[in-house]
């Protein structure tokens, strides 16, 4: 905590005050002298930390009575188009930074669903289709097999169940390519932060959706 000489309106602290008053046996808590009074903080007015920077300026009496922290709102630059050039110059940055966090959790994404199994998944698709196409006849293939063998179920059951699963990630895949291109061209084409921070938000939801959908643990 801060407290103000209300005589000559400096700031100090407690240790400041009790250093200047070597001899003065201050209670418990800490009571400051009659020639001081506490500076109640004040919450930093609202600026844009990309032009503008904040100071602290000298406490200030209120109409409550009490002394209050103040605060200072200034420009970081001399002219106003070096402050539009600094702002184009952060949207910029972080549509460069959104873009590449969408790819990022797409790619994230695709790990945690098929890790490095792609090629099992796609033989066993594979196996699958033919062995429907085939009537449900002839020699199991492999693929259908092993999945058949695991769940003690019949051949058949398990082709079907393949083909669904694969079915359902063809069609997650197609939700997430187009949730995936239109966020990232809706950050591309925004001209301010705030549009950068409304498609990352409706990325994010996407992703919550399609992740229980997939029964992915986030």
């Amino acid at each position: 905590m801060n407290y103000i000489n209300t005589t000559i309106l400096t700031l100090h602290s407690e240790a400041d005050i009790r250093a200047d008053n070597p001899n003065t046996s201050f209670g418990n808590p800490f009571v400051a002298p009659q020639a001081y009074a506490l500076v109640f903080p004040s919450p930093q007015p609202a600026h844009n930390p990309v032009i503008q920077r904040v100071q602290a300026a000298p406490p200030a009496q209120t109409a409550k009575g009490h002394y209050e922290q103040q605060w200072i709102v200034s420009s970081m630059f001399a002219t106003q188009a070096e402050e539009e050039a600094a702002i184009a110059a952060d949207v910029q940055s972080k549509r460069v930074a959104a873009v590449m966090q969408i790819d990022v959790d797409t790619d994230a994404l695709y790990g945690a669903v098929l890790g490095n199994r792609t090629e099992e998944y796609t033989s066993a698709a594979n196996d699958a289709q033919a062995y429907k196409s085939a009537g449900y006849t002839g020699t199991v293939p492999p693929g259908v097999q092993s999945w058949a063998t695991a769940k003690s179920w019949t051949a058949t059951k398990a082709a079907d169940d393949i083909l669904a699963t694969a079915a359902a990630w063809v069609g997650a895949q197609n939700a997430i390519r187009a949730a995936r291109l239109l966020r990232k061209e809706q950050v591309r084409a925004t001209t301010n932060t705030k549009g950068v921070a409304d498609a990352l938000a409706a990325w994010a939801g996407f992703l919550t959706y399609i992740k229980k959908m997939l029964g992915v643990v986030a």
